[in-house]
């Protein structure tokens, strides 16, 4: 993480925020390489995560041939448009998060 102040280490807190969340976004690659992401639901409970889904499709067929992947799930805080800071590019725009991945 870039922003080292907002990089959350406690065990504790990380499992709370997981348990308090529902959604989250599983990357992986598919069988050509390229980059696929999907926005699942998921449930935390005893250190590990389940992904609500089917046993077919395209996150199996991927996670089948690469077996690697990666789970993100985050907290929109806020959204800061880009008028609020003064600016009227989206370059401007921000929010404020709290993510975890595993």
């Amino acid at each position: 993480m870039r922003r080292q102040e907002f990089d959350i280490c406690d065990k504790n807190e990380i499992d709370d925020f997981l348990k308090a969340e529902r959604t989250g976004v599983l990357s992986m690659t598919d069988s050509r390489g390229d980059p696929y992401a999907v926005p699942v639901s998921y449930v935390y409970l005893d250190g590990e995560v389940y992904i609500h889904g089917a046993l077919q499709g395209k996150k199996y067929d991927c996670i089948r041939a690469h077996g690697k992947v990666q789970f993100t799930v985050y907290r929109e805080y806020s959204y800061i448009p880009s008028y609020a800071t003064g600016g009227m590019s989206a370059c401007s725009a921000s929010s404020f998060y709290n993510i975890t991945d595993l």
